[in-house]
């Protein structure tokens, strides 16, 4: 079986094909991309864990923030509440996101605890 073929299955059979393997626990927790990352790892199959093109760091992020509290700044001294709002909702956004990225790599940090410590 190779990785590609995992990321084809459905939940269903990526759930039977993971109780094969007693080491996994909380199969039936998991969603299909912690299924398949799971499965990897105990089939030692390469994993694909690096950052999709396009899509920006957390440091970035945070860059792209301080350049929108700056020209809030600005709107404020202007007294311009439309852009004041735009900023706002903009930051609000950029925050949004951070924090998906930080919890999605705690998650994958546990996930890849809950395997060794099977084994341990």
């Amino acid at each position: 079986m190779d990785a590609r073929q995992l990321e084809k299955m459905t939940v269903v059979k990526l759930r039977e094909e993971a109780l094969k393997h007693p080491e996994l626990k909380g199969v039936h927790g998991m969603g299909k991309a912690e299924l398949v990352r799971a499965l990897k790892q105990v089939l030692s199959l390469p994993t694909d864990e690096k950052p999709k093109a396009g899509e920006p760091t957390v440091k970035e992020l945070k860059h792209r923030i301080q350049a929108v509290k700056a020209d809030r700044e600005k709107a404020l001294a202007a007294k311009d509440k439309a852009s004041l709002v735009g900023a706002r909702k903009q930051i609000k956004r950029l925050k949004r996101r951070i924090r998906k990225i930080q919890s999605e790599a705690a998650r994958l940090r546990r996930l890849e605890k809950a395997p060794a410590a099977a084994e341990g």
